[in-house]
Order: C-alpha cells, then sequence, then structure tokens
C-alpha cells in the first residue's frame, strides 16, 4: 500500500510542478508592455545593484530550472523506490530496504510541507510523510514476521 500511495503522489507532484515552473516561466518571456516597464522601473530604483531586467528575470528562470530539476529527480527517485518496494515486500529479510527509505523519505517529506494547503502541498505529504511512515511500519512488521 505505501509502494502505491508513494508512486501516485510522488507521480501527481511531478506533473504539478512541471505545469506550474513551465506556466510561470511562460508568463515571465511573454509579458506585456506594462509589465515590463513596471519591472524595468523597479529595477531602475534599484539602479546600485547593477542588475538589468533582463538579467532578473535569467536569474529566476535558472532558479527555477534548477528547482525544477531537483524536483524531477527526487519525484523520479520516490517512483523507482515505490516500484522497487511492490518487488520486494514478498521478499524476505528486505525490511531494511523499507526502514532505510521510509527514514530518508520522512527526513525529506517534513522539509516540505511548507506549502500544505495546495494540491501540491498535500502530495507532498502524502508522499514525504505518509507513505514512509507507512515504509517503515512495514518494515517492523516484516522484521516481526
Amino acid at each position: 500500500m505505501a509502494s502505491f500511495i508513494l508512486i501516485a503522489f510522488a507521480a501527481i507532484a511531478l506533473v504539478i510542478s512541471v505545469i506550474n515552473v513551465t506556466k510561470t516561466l511562460g508568463q515571465m518571456n511573454n509579458m506585456d508592455a506594462a509589465t515590463q516597464a513596471a519591472l524595468d522601473n523597479a529595477v531602475a530604483a534599484n539602479a546600485g545593484s547593477g542588475v538589468s531586467a533582463d538579467m532578473a528575470v535569467g536569474l529566476v528562470s535558472g532558479i527555477a530550472y534548477v528547482t525544477l530539476a531537483i524536483t524531477v529527480i527526487f519525484n523520479v527517485l520516490k517512483i523507482i523506490i515505490g516500484i522497487l518496494g511492490i518487488k520486494k515486500s514478498e521478499v524476505m529479510g528486505t525490511n531494511n530496504f523499507f526502514m532505510i527509505w521510509g527514514i530518508i523519505f520522512l527526513v525529506f517529506g517534513v522539509f516540505g510541507l511548507a506549502g500544505i494547503m495546495s494540491l501540491l502541498g498535500f502530495c507532498n505529504l502524502m508522499a514525504g510523510i505518509v507513505a514512509p511512515l507507512l515504509f517503515i511500519i512495514f518494515a517492523k512488521q516484516k522484521k516481526a514476521a
């Protein structure tokens, strides 16, 4: 059950993240003249920084792509571990697999709880807290059996 929760909600979080970043960057790249002028004025107000509006947009785009890459890698890892969890659930002596990955994902899941009042936040809760807790419980049950 934990593996299915992990796979499903990691996949949903992955899709939401990709959509959010591409929509946001698309809006940044297609600013109308008034928005571009407002951005230019805001950057000009901080003229001593030496950053132009284009540089600011480029910096934000770069940060968004790096963040997206980390999110994609981490959610793909969750999906892979979920698939391995399905396969290993039938094998005796694999409780360490579930315990280790449960603890790792639980630690990272706690850090991902900031935006829990959204669909992405709910997916992070399920794939980052609930599924890892179920992994740990399953590991203890396998060890006891």
